[in-house]
């Protein structure tokens, strides 16, 4: 569960010497301030007169990859040994960001997973790069495709299957978060104890609970759900606007939702029938997220859909992004 960490030793032993800190370091550099750069097993350290830092993953430090996640015995004993080998007690050193983070192995690509998340309320949300971003008050929680960045670093195990489908569930906390959560500055040697590991493990399931989610085929529409062109303008509506109109449901269809729910199924009270235009069909292909640049000019599969003679209202003809055409039956 334990990723990446950032901590920092303040309480440096008699004789300290950071010059042989970057002795035990590799890729070692100096600035004209005189703090040292360095890597410990491919990790960042920082050396200077006043502190030792060390920045990295965990996991990393021992398999080269984070697709596995440490057990407590294993940080416990990482730690100790980037001890010996730096030459100080990094177990004393104070925890300045820390990332808990777990994989899981998904029956889909995780892409139809970050779309069905919506965001978190009071957290300013962001995607980028295929990775939803969650941001408030020295927390981030983040979700991407673990595979895909991986083999984008070349960090995939060198043997064995990996599940090609895996969503990663990260959360990264600051070290103001992890003191208000705790009291008081978290050190590292408290990190293998289960009071502090079950409260972070606590905080990450909470934060996930908080995520807002589509239901699962929130898209799959049928065009016989739509009763009148005012149905299509309710349905647009709360596809722009989900995390208001979609945040209480719990059904895995949208199309049950919207039939008996929303709209209540009512009969048309029109005997003159109509139906959509092509372009208001191509318009709601649009809106779904179905639509790609790449189709062709001719649309002669497209489905038919029967509403009232009612007009689109204005609201329908501003999402669509334009008039819709209208013609009766022949």
């Amino acid at each position: 569960m334990y990723d990446r960490i950032k901590i920092r030793l303040y309480d440096l032993p008699d004789g300290y010497d950071y010059a042989r800190v970057l002795s035990m370091l590799t890729d070692v550099k100096v600035g004209d301030d005189g703090k040292g750069f360095g890597r410990w097993r491919g990790r960042n350290v920082v050396a200077t007169a006043n502190y030792v830092q060390f920045d990295g993953s965990l996991p990393k430090c021992i398999y080269r990859h984070n697709l596995a996640s440490l057990r407590l015995s294993e940080v416990e004993r990482l730690i100790g040994r980037m001890s010996e080998d730096l030459g100080v007690p990094m177990c004393r050193a104070e925890v300045m960001e820390l990332e808990f983070a777990n994989n899981f192995i998904v029956s889909k690509p995780p892409a139809r997973y970050l779309d069905m998340m919506i965001g978190i309320p009071k957290f300013k949300d962001n995607s980028w790069d295929g990775t939803k971003y969650f941001d408030c008050g020295g927390v981030r929680v983040k979700f991407y495709d673990k595979v895909r960045e991986a083999k984008r670093k070349r960090e995939m195990p060198p043997f064995g299957d990996v599940p090609p489908y895996q969503l990663r569930y990260e959360v990264t906390f600051d070290g103001d978060k992890l003191e208000s959560l705790f009291g008081h500055t978290l050190l590292v040697e408290e990190l293998w104890t289960k009071p502090v590991f079950w409260r972070l493990v606590s905080e990450w399931v909470n934060f996930y609970d908080m995520v807002e989610k589509r239901p699962m085929g929130h898209r799959d529409v049928d065009f016989s759900v739509f009763k009148s062109a005012k149905d299509f303008d309710k349905w647009a509506i709360c596809m722009l606007n989900q995390r208001q109109s979609l945040s209480y449901y719990r059904s895995e269809n949208l199309s049950y939702y919207m039939k008996y729910i929303i709209f209540k199924n009512r009969p048309n009270p029109s005997f003159v029938p109509r139906y959509l235009s092509q372009t208001a069909v191509l318009n709601f292909h649009k809106i779904c997220g179905l639509w790609h640049c790449s189709h062709p000019p001719n649309y002669p599969n497209l489905p038919i859909l029967f509403v009232s003679p009612i007009a689109f209202s204005r609201k329908s003809r501003y999402i669509c992004g334009g008039e819709s055409q209208r013609s009766t039956l022949p």
